[in-house]
């Protein structure tokens, strides 16, 4: 009798954690679903509105994965911390946002193994940390160049590892070698998908910051043909990009 009532206590037990993580599982895949947009329009929401819908997200996203096991989590916990960034650097409240940045690069660096989709976005996140550096900028730098290259030679056709390779280059003065690879990085950018495998929760972002800044590229170079073709093809294909958009009347003077 007693032995029965231990079976049954351990399989109800059993069936109580799958139940639990089949809510998990539910509660996860509508916070993840299209988690990428749901960022990018929070942080839309917040600077145009002040509403606080980045820092909801932000415990939503912490809430669902408490142990700090679950990569794909980390890694847009991560990515939602580059747009606090930006929203504190808009605002003027750099201390705020040098405390976002330092988060979202402390959530990556805790990660053994990283991929190359993870390598890149801590190479981002530490690229914007250089202003706030200091003393610490050279370390931070060659942090950042070593771990972009990491990401590539585990990737070599990693949309946003090039990009983010060409923007790094991009934006290194000349005296300390920059400029001679972005152009070359970004065009391939925009040649490579934005996922090689359709998987859900992974990140598609990359391919329209690309073409924005091939095109400021060309314009700063006065080569204005070039400008005005990658201008024309961004347009079609990311015809309601801000950014991209404002470029218009540059090109076309």
């Amino acid at each position: 009798m007693k032995s029965n009532i231990l079976i049954c206590f351990f399989c109800l037990l059993f069936m109580m954690q799958k139940t639990e993580a089949k809510i998990f599982d539910s509660v996860s895949d509508s916070i993840l679903n299209n988690i990428q947009s749901t960022i990018y329009n929070a942080f839309i929401s917040d600077i145009s509105k002040q509403t606080s819908t980045l820092e909801k997200l932000k415990e939503q996203l912490i809430e669902i994965d408490k142990s700090n096991q679950n990569r794909t989590v980390m890694y847009w916990r991560s990515y939602l911390q580059f747009y606090r960034t930006i929203l504190h650097s808009q605002t003027g409240k750099k201390d705020q946002a040098k405390a976002e940045v330092e988060l979202g690069m402390d959530i990556l660096n805790n990660l053994s193994n990283k991929s190359s989709e993870e390598f890149t976005l801590l190479a981002r996140l530490e690229s914007i940390a250089l202003q706030f550096a200091g003393m610490n900028m050279m370390s931070l730098s060659k942090s950042m160049n070593d771990n972009i290259q990491r990401a590539l030679q585990l990737d070599k056709n990693n949309l946003r590892a090039n990009f983010v390779f060409g923007a790094i280059d991009y934006y290194t003065p000349p005296a300390f070698g920059g400029g001679k690879k972005a152009e070359q990085y970004l065009l391939n950018a925009i040649e490579l998908p934005n996922q090689k495998d359709q998987r859900k929760y992974e990140p598609t972002w990359g391919k329209d910051e690309a073409y924005e800044m091939l095109i400021n590229f060309y314009l700063k170079n006065g080569e204005k043909d070039k400008a005005k073709k990658y201008f024309e093809e961004a347009s079609k294909n990311y015809p309601r990009n801000y950014q991209l958009m404002a470029l218009k009347e540059k090109v076309m003077e």
